[in-house]
């Protein structure tokens, strides 16, 4: 999955992201993202009683809001526009039953694969502007790494369910991404395929029309006509 993973952000930096309104709009969700993931710790912060542990948690919370205003900025000049967040139903992580340590567990595990994501991109993107805010923050997120896994044993988790969580998040991940890669496919193959019929067709049919329209002649009645009017 990783060698897919890689090939999908090197076409889309290489060749979607062409289009900068694309390009754009991913800036936009990059940003809700980490704003996602502030929202997230602020629930789990308040379920934590312990000074220690809540003053961690919230330094890593603060670290992803600056991140979150990272790409607001990023989005602002490269964009030459305001910038407008994305509107979206934000759910709980979980049920309300589950330890806190899942939630924290869930941030860890999308840390680590936004840290992966961003390396590729920076690896592949030519902007010399973009690539430095970039490296800038997968260096921070890659601190956060080692702080989140501490933070779940200071929590009270055991090592084992700590692993165990971390597999069962990443292969429910894995399969969101996967069914997500296979859903922009088909929509690209389809909108393709239409283009292609479109193109095809479309004259034929317009020379069609056009020979219809000269074969149509209107024949009336003057007789009928008058007795209508009168």
């Amino acid at each position: 999955m990783k060698f897919l993973e890689r090939a999908f952000i090197f076409l889309t930096v290489k060749i979607i992201w062409k289009y900068r309104p694309i390009f754009h709009k991913a800036l936009r969700r990059f940003q809700a993202v980490e704003a996602d993931g502030v929202w997230h710790l602020q629930r789990s912060l308040d379920q934590v009683e312990d000074k220690k542990t809540r003053f961690k948690l919230f330094l890593h919370l603060l670290e992803e809001e600056s991140h979150a205003d990272s790409f607001a900025k990023m989005y602002e000049k490269m964009a030459d526009e305001k910038f407008v967040k994305l509107l979206f139903e934000r759910r709980p992580i979980g049920s309300p039953v589950d330890p806190l340590w899942k939630s924290i567990a869930f941030v860890h595990i999308g840390e680590e694969h936004a840290t992966d994501r961003f390396q590729y991109i920076s690896k592949f993107h030519n902007d010399p502007y973009f690539k430095k805010n970039i490296d800038s923050i997968v260096e921070d997120e890659m601190g956060h790494v080692d702080l989140t896994d501490n933070l779940l044993l200071e929590v009270g988790a055991s090592r084992e369910d700590i692993d165990n969580e971390y597999k069962s998040i990443a292969q429910n991940r894995w399969k969101e991404s996967f069914f997500r890669l296979l859903s922009f496919i088909y929509e690209k193959f389809a909108n393709t395929i239409l283009s292609i019929l479109y193109y095809i067709f479309a004259p034929f049919l317009f020379l069609q029309s056009r020979k219809k329209l000269k074969q149509y002649n209107v024949s009336l009645d003057s007789n009928k006509i008058k007795r209508f009017e009168s």
